[in-house]
């Protein structure tokens, strides 16, 4: 994680010295949302804003989920186990996106014990980062069908930023993966569109 926080500070470095002038957005998704709020905390000097959607770390059925884990790792005798049905099954009711999803080469669906140790302390710590994020804008959007994670949390997110210039967005049939393919409409990506151009006027932004 830290290693992709570092790479995620040097392209930002990069953008801004080939573009000094203009403003930067961070855009990311569940994890990746938890990551972009933690990258600008760590450089807001870098970026002009935050989209991040569904950032939290609250898990529905939570205690569920922790049992179906130890009975995985120790049948597979401490090794790495595969999550990708289990999280894209809860990701979305879309039987066909769940198969695409788990499908796709450029996903890394087998972890170890140590990385989801990893995942759940780093995730833990959104409440924390929130409270550290003073001076940028962000925006945060939750669907309310989410299966995967609690809206609730997201939520609380949200209340924490300390930023006076935040703004949430509640999907009514969103699920988990809002900006993945075929899981937005017309009416969020306006949102999305009017909340940029409000924060980058008579300006052409990098997101």
């Amino acid at each position: 994680l830290q290693k992709t926080l570092g790479d995620i500070k040097d392209t930002l470095q990069a953008l801004r010295d080939e573009n000094p002038e203009t403003p930067i957005f961070l855009l990311g998704e569940s994890m990746g949302g938890a990551l972009a709020l933690r990258a600008a905390t760590d450089s807001p000097q870098l970026v002009a804003g935050v989209i991040s959607s569904v950032p939290s770390g609250q898990l529905a059925q939570k205690e569920t989920l922790a049992l179906e884990l130890s009975v995985k790792f120790l049948l597979s005798a401490g090794h790495r186990i595969d999550i990708g049905k289990h999280l894209f099954h809860k990701a979305t009711a879309d039987n066909r996106l769940a198969q695409q999803w788990m499908a796709d080469s450029r996903v890394r669906m087998k972890v170890g014990k140590g990385e989801l140790m990893q995942f759940s302390n780093f995730m833990s710590s959104n409440d924390k980062v929130a409270k550290s994020l003073s001076q940028t804008a962000v925006l945060i959007i939750q669907g309310k069908q989410d299966r995967l994670v609690r809206p609730a949390g997201t939520v609380r997110i949200f209340e924490e930023l300390t930023t006076t210039d935040k703004s949430m967005v509640m999907v009514q049939d969103g699920e988990h993966l809002i900006l993945e393919e075929g899981q937005f409409d017309d009416n969020l990506m306006n949102t999305v569109s009017t909340w940029l151009t409000a924060h980058s006027p008579n300006q052409n932004p990098i997101v």
